[in-house]
């Protein structure tokens, strides 16, 4: 892999959380680099495996946050 990039660049590049322009940038070097897209096939796989849990909050949580932002406000 080219050492241009972390690995945090590119679980967020996976995630689509990176810029345009770092999104394009780290496109056109794994076009060009073997190892860095071999890299990026093995977080899309790990992506995979994870679980695709929805979480969502207590009704008595969001009560709570609902009313602390009415004394606030």
């Amino acid at each position: 892999m080219v050492d241009t990039f972390t690995s945090n660049q590119l679980v967020r590049f996976i995630y689509r959380e990176c810029s345009t322009t770092e999104a394009t940038l780290i496109q056109e070097s794994c076009d060009d680099d073997w190892e860095m897209h071999e890299e990026i096939t093995i977080f899309k796989e790990a992506k995979s495996f994870l679980p695709k849990a929805l979480f969502s909050a207590h009704p008595a949580t969001l009560l709570s946050i609902l009313q602390y932002s009415r004394k606030t406000a």
